[in-house]
């Protein structure tokens, strides 16, 4: 009897174990296929980016340096005022669904030109989506900016739509 009560609690126990091996194979199984969906996560926190909008057209260059905040370095030319564009913008998410995002952000800005200057403060709103294969994020973003003449003196607000494509390292 001994022998066989014996013989009972060995076969429960290697069932048990069977089944909790299957299990956790079944939930690491499930987890690594959520896993293959989700968006590839950049490995620094620095980006590339290039911006084409109604007002010009830039490199950019971006920082994240916590979860919500990131700041943002534009170089290029502008059809405004013909001329070199230098801006710094920090930018905030204010919203991250899977590989869908809202920002919203603002800054400064110089604009020049052969014999002017221009000092802008700027805002931005920008919504977009990172691919999921590759780091790539492309977005539409609202830049408007209130411009300020420093040789003439007067105050302009251009409105600024573009269109980004920024590769996350």
């Amino acid at each position: 009897m001994r022998r066989f009560l014996l013989l009972i609690l060995l076969f429960a126990s290697c069932t048990f174990n069977v089944y909790a091996q299957h299990e956790r194979r079944y939930t690491q199984g499930v987890i690594e296929e959520t896993r293959i969906y989700k968006t590839i996560e950049p490995i620094t926190p620095y980006s590339l980016g290039l911006r084409v909008s109604n007002s010009g057209a830039y490199g950019t260059v971006e920082y994240k340096y916590n979860e919500i905040s990131y700041w943002e370095g534009r170089i290029g030319y502008s059809f405004f005022c013909d001329g070199l564009v230098l801006a710094g913008l920090h930018n905030w998410r204010l919203l991250q669904y899977n590989n869908i995002f809202l920002d919203l952000g603002c800054g400064l800005g110089i604009y020049t030109d052969i014999d002017e200057y221009y000092i802008a403060a700027k805002a931005k709103a920008r919504a977009g989506f990172t691919l999921r294969k590759i780091p790539l994020s492309i977005s539409l973003d609202l830049t408007p900016n209130l411009i300020y003449d420093i040789c003439c003196g007067y105050i302009d607000i251009i409105g600024d739509l573009g269109i980004s494509f920024t590769y996350n390292f």
